[in-house]
């Protein structure tokens, strides 16, 4: 059983609670989803650390755990990333972000691209600004999602049916995670398809076939629009994919590092 460090780590006005199972391998960082926080990634820490790779996941501003967002003075996502990554001692690392923590994965790349080894995102609609690609996901939006159970929202059909324990899990962390709601940090970089064509890294992108908020071929023309990037979908995944499906995503995911 991996173990490391559960602690918190000081950044620029704040303090982000992570955990780190340590060792000497190539880091792997993972950025949570909005509903979220670094326990989301629970399914991810052992199998990554058991292949050779430190594993952190850690928890942004506003979430549980971790220092609130400041509505007059935010600190972009991207910065307090590059200090963790100083604090730490990681050098360049592998990225990996889920839904809104997709959004921050990318703003991140554009902004440090030194700073990274590969990027990966999986379930996301990755912060993209084009009108064009916000007109196509407003189309496909389920009429009234918000009055929606998150539950229904995020994890796919097939999930919820076999596994209501996971589902409870889910379900908590995600009601403890935004205790004074959903507040957004910056972006430092504008992330369009005309700033992803620069991107250099190796990315994975991930999508899942029951996904409700970014379907899976949306996610499949994403990884088209990539210099550098191989496609995954997980068929019966909803939008949580690397929650559900974790067999998949990390078998996925490791074959991506090992290369990357």
């Amino acid at each position: 059983m991996v173990t490391g460090t559960d602690d918190v780590v000081a950044v620029p006005n704040g303090e982000l609670a992570y955990w780190d199972t340590g060792g000497p391998g190539p880091a792997v960082v993972l950025l949570h989803p909005a509903t979220g926080t670094a326990a989301t990634w629970s399914p991810q820490r052992e199998p990554l650390a058991a292949a050779g790779f430190r594993v952190i996941a850690y928890t942004r501003r506003g979430h549980l755990g971790s220092t609130a967002v400041d509505p007059d003075h935010p600190v972009p996502a991207a910065e307090d990333l590059r200090a963790l990554i100083g604090a730490l001692g990681l050098g360049p690392i592998h990225l990996v972000g889920a839904a809104l923590g997709g959004f921050y994965a990318v703003d991140f790349a554009l902004a440090f691209p030194d700073l990274l080894r590969s990027l990966s995102v999986a379930g996301s609609m990755l912060g993209i600004s084009d009108e064009s690609w916000r007109a196509a996901l407003d189309r496909v939006k389920l009429p009234h999602s918000a009055e929606l159970p998150p539950e229904f929202l995020e994890l796919g059909p097939s999930y919820r049916a076999e596994d209501p324990d996971g589902v409870e899990t889910w379900r908590r962390i995600a009601d403890s995670a935004r205790p004074a709601g959903l507040r957004l940090q910056p972006f430092v970089s504008r992330i369009t398809w005309a700033t992803l064509a620069g991107l250099r890294v190796p990315a994975l992108v991930v999508g899942g076939g029951a996904d409700l908020l970014v379907p899976a071929p949306f996610m499949e023309f994403a990884a088209s629009r990539l210099p550098r990037a191989r496609y995954v979908s997980v068929p019966d995944a909803g939008h949580a994919i690397a929650w559900e499906r974790p067999g998949p995503f990390n078998a996925a995911l490791l074959e991506f590092l090992r290369a990357a």
